[in-house]
Order: structure tokens, then C-alpha cells, then sequence
């Protein structure tokens, strides 16, 4: 008998049983609509200088893949409002809250009369309400802007329930982007037992560095969320060269752990001096809220 290996075997043993319980208990919950996301990191000033192409594009993949709600990161403003006009243009009808990030450091050249604020952004189908910006100084989160050009922005959509959904961009750096992450998930640490949560957005990191404070027990973490890609091969195909730094995270309990995913590239842009339109590539999933 080999006595060595009886932790690992009983650790083993209780990883199966979590996954087990966990997922038939979300089975006996009533699924009550699938919620199809996008999203999208533009590079909306530092590639394309807030000029239009690249929201021509999204448009594009808006009405290909029909999501209820889109997410945006290094978005102009003005980029914001020609998307408004260019979804009203083509029939879409979306609700839309933009959160300002930085201003005249980027390129965002106010260009449909808007003005030169770069930031987050969310539209959706549903309905919105609690609309409300937060921004990273360091690590933290702070509620008032004084320099800070890195943050998120969160609205509450009227889906079948309503859904606190929210638009992230952390910083660049590995560990900054890890602290920045699990700032946000204890910061609202209650209110994600207490409803639905989407999370969504570039959060420059790959998986490993976001395994324990933002995937739930089932997917090897200590968080408690469901990734859209949590189920595949190395949590998800690379959406930016640097591997998979793009998110859409749904809270345990509130989603079916069963989700989709699928990598989009976003084209080529004139604005982007005919290259790729971003240096990210679209992230797009489908998840299904329980009763």
C-alpha cells in the first residue's frame, strides 16, 4: 500500500466531489437566458488616432455575432458616439455608458465633435441603470479621477435578471494587472454572492496570473468566477501576442458552468495604416443565467 500518495489521492477525491456538487447543483437551476458578450480592446487612439475605421469594423462583427452586450477598452469618445450612431444606423438599438480613462496624453482627436477622452465603454440591448466609473491609483481603487489613465466602468443591465456588468482595463504590467484584478474582486467580494456579475475586459495578464483571486474552484482557482474559455486547453486561445490577456468572466452560482468562446480577429483598418486594427483580437462568449 502505498501511503504517500493518499493525500494527493484524497485531494483529488474532494476536487472531484466540488466539481460534482457544484455543477449539479447549478443543474437544478433554472437557466433562464443565454447572454451572448463581446469584447474588444481597440487600441481605438494608439493605432487609429480615434478616427472611424475600426468602429466600422466593429459594426461589422456587431451584426455578425449579434451580442447583448459589447465591451470596450481604449475607446475615444468620439469613437463611443460614432459607434451610437453607426449600430442606430444599421438598426441596432443599444443603450451605452462611456467612462473616461485619459485624455489629451492620447490621440483621440474629438473628430465627430465629441471631445479628446479615451476610456471604457459598454453598449447593450438591455436596459441600463447604476451606470458608475472607477479608476486604479497603484493597485487601488479609487471612485474620483485626479491623474489616474487606467480603470473600469460598470453598468447594471435589465436582462431576465439584472446583470452588474462591467468594462476593465488593468495596467500593462504582470503583478500590477494580478493586484489590480483581485482589487476588484474584493472590493465587491458581497454584491458578487448577492447577483449577477459579467467581467469583462483586457486584463493584461495570461490565466496563470489571475488562476487564484478570479477562477472559481473548479477551474484550479480560488476566485469565483467562470471564464468563458475556462474549459479549454490552457484557459483559452491567445487573444493578443502576448497569449490570452482578454476576459469574460461570469460569476459561479449565478451563470451555468457550461459557456462558449471564440477569437475573432478584427480585420485590417486604414486608420491603423492598413494593419491590424488592434493588437488584440475580438473575444466573444456566450453564458446562461440561472434563476
Amino acid at each position: 500500500m502505498h501511503l504517500r500518495r493518499l493525500p494527493a489521492v484524497v485531494s483529488g477525491l474532494v476536487a472531484a466531489v466540488v466539481l460534482s456538487t457544484t455543477l449539479t447543483t447549478e443543474a437544478s437551476a433554472a437557466p433562464l437566458q443565454t447572454v451572448k458578450v463581446l469584447h474588444w480592446n481597440i487600441a481605438g487612439a494608439a493605432r487609429n488616432d480615434g478616427d472611424g475605421p475600426v468602429i466600422d469594423r466593429l459594426v461589422q462583427k456587431v451584426k455578425e455575432l449579434d451580442p447583448d452586450i459589447v465591451t470596450l477598452n481604449e475607446i475615444c469618445h468620439s469613437q463611443a458616439t460614432y459607434l451610437r450612431d453607426r449600430l442606430r444606423a444599421n438598426g441596432i438599438s443599444m443603450s451605452w455608458h462611456f467612462g473616461r480613462a485619459s485624455s489629451s496624453v492620447n490621440a483621440c482627436n474629438g473628430w465627430i465633435g465629441a471631445d479628446i477622452w479615451a476610456g471604457n465603454a459598454i453598449f447593450t440591448k438591455a436596459a441600463i441603470s447604476q451606470e458608475k466609473d472607477y479608476w486604479f491609483s497603484g493597485n487601488n481603487i479609487v471612485e474620483s479621477r485626479t491623474t489616474e489613465t487606467r480603470g473600469f466602468t460598470c453598468l447594471t443591465a435589465a436582462f431576465a435578471r439584472p446583470v452588474r456588468t462591467c468594462s476593465i482595463h488593468t495596467d500593462p504590467n504582470d503583478g500590477n494587472a494580478q493586484a489590480q484584478a483581485a482589487a476588484i474582486a474584493s472590493k465587491f467580494s458581497a454584491d458578487i454572492d448577492q447577483r449577477h456579475y459579467i467581467l469583462a475586459g483586457d486584463f493584461n495578464a495570461t490565466p496563470g496570473w489571475h488562476l487564484q483571486r478570479m477562477y472559481a474552484p473548479e477551474a484550479g482557482g480560488g476566485g469565483k468566477f467562470y471564464e468563458v474559455a475556462w474549459q479549454e486547453p490552457n484557459k483559452g486561445e491567445p487573444t493578443h501576442g502576448e497569449g490570452k490577456l482578454d476576459y469574460i468572466f461570469a460569476n459561479q452560482g449565478r451563470f451555468d458552468a457550461q459557456m462558449t468562446s471564440r477569437v475573432v480577429h478584427g480585420g485590417t483598418c486604414s486608420s491603423a495604416g492598413g494593419g491590424d486594427c488592434s493588437d488584440h483580437k475580438l473575444l466573444y462568449g456566450e453564458v446562461t443565467l440561472l434563476g
